[in-house]
């Protein structure tokens, strides 16, 4: 367990009833639960936690901070089940290819640039893609292709993406994926000033991207030019929790 933050609101009406699920299935659990120290997941307590302290892998294929949160956990775990072979699961470890939808590097574009996807779709998933693109590429400009997913996750930390996406040299955003919501609740729900003259669900997104010098399209032939003008040093990232990753895998034959 990394980390616990209030999201699908629709199911859990506020942190402590988050918490609560995360508790309930730490009781499930039967022997260890495995954290990282500086987590600090105070309202999970239990005698069957283990802290740990965060170990630095040397990742041949795979990168980021997260990545490294994420398999010392999974080392700690499979060395406590299986401490004599310690040196053979960090050497799998840091050999491990590639993540499916994880910082996943698709192709490169005619002009070489190279196309990742990634699954995250709430702000501080990005938040730690993006910080592992500007570690590993520091001199690479970030190009950001964003599927939302979930008008209610958007409205939601409204200002948060903003502020994360902002991180990034562009951002594109692609027409969103709605689920079990509609137009009319949501406005009820989220009150602002700026919703005024919203009529559909995409004139919020068209006010999302104008909050920045952002594009929104709904069009899935803008986002392959897109991808077709990114030069050398550019690099994109999709963020799509839905079809958009599709599509763009689909791009590859045409690709380097």
């Amino acid at each position: 367990i990394t980390n616990m933050e209030l999201d699908h609101s629709e199911v859990y009406t506020d942190i402590g009833e988050y918490q609560k699920a995360f508790k309930q299935f730490a009781n499930n659990t039967k022997k260890k639960i495995f954290w990282l120290k500086k987590n600090r997941l105070d309202r999970l307590s239990s005698n069957k936690l283990k802290s740990i302290n965060q170990k630095t892998f040397d990742f041949k294929y795979v990168f980021g901070q997260h990545n490294n949160q994420n398999a010392s956990l999974i080392y700690s775990l499979l060395s406590f089940l299986y401490p004599e072979q310690k040196f053979e699961i960090k050497n799998i470890l840091e050999n491990y290819p590639w993540l499916w939808r994880r910082i996943e590097f698709l192709f490169e574009n005619k002009s070489w640039a190279k196309i990742f996807t990634d699954y995250w779709h709430h702000p501080s998933e990005i938040n730690a893609v993006c910080q592992a693109f500007k570690t590993q590429f520091p001199k690479k400009k970030l190009v950001c292709i964003f599927q939302p997913h979930q008008a209610r996750r958007v409205l939601e930390h409204w200002d948060y993406f903003i502020q994360i996406l902002k991180q990034f040299d562009k951002n594109h955003i692609y027409d969103i994926y709605i689920a079990r919501e509609n137009l009319p609740d949501l406005k009820k729900e989220f009150e602002r000033k700026d919703f005024k003259n919203i009529n559909s669900i995409a004139d919020i997104w068209n006010l999302f991207a104008s909050k920045t010098d952002w594009t929104y399209t709904q069009d899935f032939q803008d986002i392959i030019a897109i991808i077709d003008n990114l030069w050398k040093e550019d690099i994109g990232i999709v963020f799509s929790a839905w079809d958009l990753d599709i599509k763009v895998r689909n791009l590859k034959k045409d690709s380097h």
